[in-house]
């Protein structure tokens, strides 16, 4: 065997990344909380482990974990879809996803970034996505919230301030849970819901269900035998947990913790603020990017095919202008003839160019939360809300799509309630068909089975994982709604 290790390869794979990329030497530890660089140089000194780490980074390696995961599969049987009049256009997520990657990438380079995190954390960001992706994650985290506070009533126990008996604190000693959490009144139903829900302390964290979430707990652990899968570097698992640019708060604290004893398996997890990274946010703004851009070209293209002419980005410029000034350049990419491509042009190049000067004047440090180096120029920044804005008013709120998205709403509902209140028969059939394509054997299976019987809590999050697992066919073939 050489006496060169894995981490001197990757310090030469890596020497040419800026002064605010996130570095391999830089890593401590996997979200299981062991030494990640001692894996992976104990990994090098075997063939196998040479074979599979030669030539790519950790993060490259996780990139390709993340890509060939039957998660990142599944997104390509769910699909985004915009009407106008009896016309539609229709695409799967896997090209949403895609796309966020490779504008990321682009951007990630052209900052001198760590592509191989950045490519990692874009390519995670939706493996968690429900079917019908963002009408069903609201839906889904009114249903969980609902059904905890459901099962709080059912069983009343002793009466406590729960926050007060949280170990998460922030510098000041205050305790700060999702308000969800905090106000269950059984202490016993609030461990449970602690040990078998992913959820993270601080107010950057309120939700019962994100896709992020979702997404880190698919990656994490088998949501079903609640075994841990191989774990991630806590800085990949953040990105992905916390990629949604609509998040961002004056308040940087989150904090994830997770140690658990779930049958024969021990699982420990944690992260926090301390892993963000410059990667991070150039994910989340390569994300909002480009959902405004392909939206704003999916909605031209189903217009074009029922009229003559295309009023969508001449409708977006005259939303702009009505606003306040618009950029020359982005201008002229709306109008008189709408180029795509020159939108994202427009919006790449000011990110660059702006999160360049910032750094000039920033010089290298800690990356920070709430004053990021990787922004959009102000003036950028409230053309992407203004287009947003365009979006939901002009957009998502015409007649037929306001109709579908109640619809889907009541569809989601529906397919948890059935699987809930079937009190695990619906679940153990989604068990049994996992169990094969994971190659589970007899024990595990009925390991499954027993925890579905055992515990509520962890039935109602199972029925989140196993929607998550579902095409949106297999949604309304639950339901009875297949054509």
């Amino acid at each position: 065997m050489s006496a060169e290790t894995y981490l001197s390869q990757v310090q030469g794979m890596e020497s040419n990344l800026g002064n605010f990329a996130f570095k391999s030497a830089d890593i401590t530890h996997f979200t299981s909380g062991s030494d990640a660089i001692k894996e992976f140089e104990d990994s090098w000194q075997t063939p196998e482990g040479r074979a599979r780490l030669s030539g790519r980074s950790p993060f490259a390696l996780e990139r390709d974990r993340i890509l060939h995961s039957d998660e990142f599969r599944n997104q390509s049987d769910k699909y985004h879809t915009l009407f106008y009049g009896r016309y539609r256009s229709t695409r799967n997520y896997a090209t949403h996803t895609m796309r966020v990657a490779q504008v990321a990438r682009s951007i990630s380079s052209r900052l001198g970034l760590n592509t191989d995190l950045t490519e990692a954390i874009a390519l995670g960001i939706k493996v968690g996505s429900l079917p019908f992706i963002h009408r069903s994650k609201v839906a889904a985290d009114s249903w969980i919230r609902e059904t905890i506070t459901t099962l709080d009533v059912q069983k009343p126990g002793r009466q406590t301030n729960f926050s007060e008996q949280l170990e998460m604190v922030d510098s000041t000693g205050k305790a700060l849970p999702p308000s969800w959490i905090k106000d269950i009144k059984d202490k016993s139903l609030a461990d449970k819901v602690m040990k078998y829900v992913p959820w993270a302390a601080g107010p950057v964290s309120a939700e019962a269900y994100t896709t992020g979430q979702q997404s880190y707990w698919a990656l994490s652990l088998d949501p079903f035998l609640l075994r841990p899968k191989r774990p991630y570097v806590a800085q990949t698992a953040y990105g992905i947990w916390r990629h949604s640019l609509s998040k961002a708060s004056d308040s940087a604290i989150f904090r994830h913790s997770l140690q658990a004893t779930f049958h024969d398996s021990r699982v420990s997890l944690s992260m926090d603020e301390t892993h963000h990274t410059n990667e991070t946010m150039v994910v989340r703004f390569s994300d909002d990017i480009t959902w405004v851009i392909e939206n704003l070209h999916e909605a031209s293209r189903v217009r074009l095919s029922a009229e003559s002419e295309d009023k969508v980005f001449h409708n977006a410029a005259l939303h702009l202008l009505s606003e306040g000034e618009v950029p020359p350049s982005l201008q002229l990419a709306l109008t008189p003839r709408p180029n795509v491509g020159t939108i994202y042009t427009y919006f790449i190049d000011n990110l660059v160019k702006h999160s360049k000067s910032l750094m000039d004047q920033a010089g290298p440090g800690t990356p920070s939360e709430t004053n990021p180096v990787v922004q959009l120029s102000s003036d950028a920044a409230r053309m992407l809300r203004q287009l947003k804005r365009f979006l939901d008013e002009q957009i998502f709120n015409e007649n037929r799509m306001a109709f579908r998205n109640e619809t889907l709403d009541v569809i989601t509902n529906s397919a948890l309630d059935v699987m809930w209140r079937s009190q695990g028969a619906h679940l153990e059939t989604v068990l049994t068909d996992h169990a094969k394509t994971r190659l589970w054997t007899p024990e595990q299976l009925e390991s499954a089975l027993k925890m579905l019987d055992d515990e509520p809590v962890h039935r109602a999050q199972a029925c989140i994982a196993a929607l998550s697992d579902m095409a949106d066919s297999e949604v309304y073939a639950l339901l009875g709604l297949e054509i």
